[in-house]
């Protein structure tokens, strides 16, 4: 028999779908996936304590190891600054006593220097010749020496000053100024001399 309505239209077939089925099956394949989820973070967690249960022993043990060498060497370090310490306080208390030695070394050698410079001038003289005056000034380790001297002649001058000017540490020398000293003798002169000389520092 057709199922018709009274015009003669066929009616629609009504179907019908077993929803209690798919529920059930997505259901169960949710629970298997959430299961398989759990599954694993139960293994990566009992994984992750086995490891941290293997490990952390001997990490405890190389950290007490070390915080040992730290101590230890934490002590050695202050033992060290301490002998530091001492050896800068003798250092400190010795400085003086250097100082003042090498003061009194580069006196000898600058008193020495200036007596060498100065000898080198007077021995240098001639006969013929006498000093009158001789003034020696010391600044920044030169020595300027001038002098007022006389002469029997120009000549005798002249080569006392070309003496002096060659001797040994002379930075220069010079006869300043000249004149007749008929009180001396005949053909006699008066002269100033002036020679710088490097005597120390």
């Amino acid at each position: 028999m057709v199922d018709v309505s009274s015009p003669g239209r066929a009616l629609p077939k009504t179907k019908s779908i077993n929803v209690e089925a798919n529920l059930l099956a997505e259901r169960l394949g949710e629970r298997g996936r959430l299961l398989d989820a759990m599954s694993r973070k139960a293994f990566w967690g009992v994984g992750i304590l086995v490891f941290a249960l293997m490990v952390l022993p001997s990490a405890y043990r190389v950290q007490d190891r070390l915080s040992k060498k730290a101590v230890d060497r934490a002590a050695e370090a202050s033992v060290v600054m301490r002998e530091v310490a001492d050896k800068q306080n003798i250092l400190d208390r010795s400085k003086p006593v250097v100082e003042d030695s090498r003061m009194l070394a580069d006196s000898r050698l600058f008193s020495e220097n200036v007596l060498r410079e100065l000898s080198a001038v007077l021995s240098s003289a001639d006969s013929e010749m006498v000093f009158s005056s001789v003034k020696v000034e010391i600044l920044g380790g030169e020595m300027k020496l001038s002098g007022r001297a006389d002469a029997k002649s120009y000549r005798v001058a002249r080569d006392f000053v070309n003496r002096i000017s060659k001797a040994a540490g002379t930075k220069s020398a010079s006869l300043k100024q000249w004149r007749l000293n008929d009180d001396f003798g005949p053909n006699a002169v008066g002269f100033e001399i002036e020679r710088t000389a490097e005597v120390g520092r």
